[in-house]
């Protein structure tokens, strides 16, 4: 087994010490996950090779290429970078679309909220947060039951009564 420096370095990194030559390469991936080197490992159907998640935040793809001899060259090349313009791009959609549903609903003359699992406010609109936010104090996060009147509920269904009672 051949290495470069950089290989050897995520192995030191890890305190674990570089696979003798001859080891298998499933052996590798096994002793690089019970050292906690790898961290998490991503397989895509129609991706050329796996990538893995190490320890110190690096991503890394491994690729296997067979040789006319019948050997194996097992490439681990650093992905990190693609990967960290890609997370930012998907940020930057999220954000994006974020905007224009604020923009959107709080241009709309009603109260917008979303009331999570837990009957905490997740998101509302200007108005909503016009109506129920106090000494300009917003309602995002802030459980249902504490920033709207029981008399304001009378519209709600059985269930969500019922939900209601229970928590009060």
């Amino acid at each position: 087994m051949q290495s470069n420096s950089r290989f050897r370095s995520y192995w030191r990194h890890a305190g674990v010490a570089m696979p003798v030559p001859g080891t298998s390469i499933e052996s590798v991936r096994e002793l690089a996950f019970a050292s906690g080197l790898i961290v998490e490992e991503h397989r895509e159907p129609d991706s050329e090779g796996v990538v893995f998640l190490l320890s110190n935040d690096r991503w890394v793809q491994m690729t296997e290429r067979p040789t006319r001899e019948g050997g194996l060259v097992v490439l681990y090349s650093d992905i990190t970078d693609v990967k960290n313009s890609e997370m930012a791009r998907r940020i930057k959609a999220l954000e994006e679309s974020e905007r224009w549903i604020r923009v959107v609903t709080d241009h709309v003359p009603a109260l917008i909220a979303y009331v999570g699992a837990d009957l905490s406010i997740q998101f509302c609109n200007q108005v909503y947060e016009a109506w129920y936010g106090r000494n300009g104090e917003s309602p995002l996060g802030m459980r249902l039951i504490s920033c709207t009147r029981r008399n304001c509920i009378n519209g709600f269904c059985h269930r969500c009564w019922k939900c209601w009672l229970a928590i009060a």
